[in-house]
């Protein structure tokens, strides 16, 4: 997947990227799975390592902290290769400036 300039741009305002058709339909079958056989939560409860920190009371859903601990297809999620190209690039472009910005101002000083 190669990062746009729109896509640096929506990661900056948004703080994440939206990547379509990343997951094979056999992962995204296995986190639903995952999720079908997790126990329900009251608020702020916990299953293993996983929380349930409704943070948003005004929104509708469940938010599951450190949900890597939910089983074997979050786990895949860590470095998924749909992920990779897309942090690579900001990683990249986030060191390019920081070089620049270092670059000009050991100049300016010296």
């Amino acid at each position: 997947m190669a990062v746009t300039a729109l896509d640096d741009y929506l990661f900056d305002l948004r703080g994440y990227l939206i990547l379509k058709q990343a997951l094979e339909s056999s992962l995204v079958d296995a986190l639903s799975a995952a999720l079908d056989a997790a126990p329900p939560l009251e608020p702020s409860g916990w299953w293993g390592n996983v929380h349930r920190a409704d943070d948003n009371p005004d929104r509708a859903g469940v938010e599951l902290q450190n949900i890597v601990e939910g089983g074997e297809p979050f786990e895949r999620l860590i470095d998924h290769p749909s992920s990779t190209p897309a942090a690579t690039a900001r990683r990249c472009a986030a060191s390019t400036s920081t070089g620049t910005a270092s670059s000009v101002a050991a100049r300016s000083t010296s």
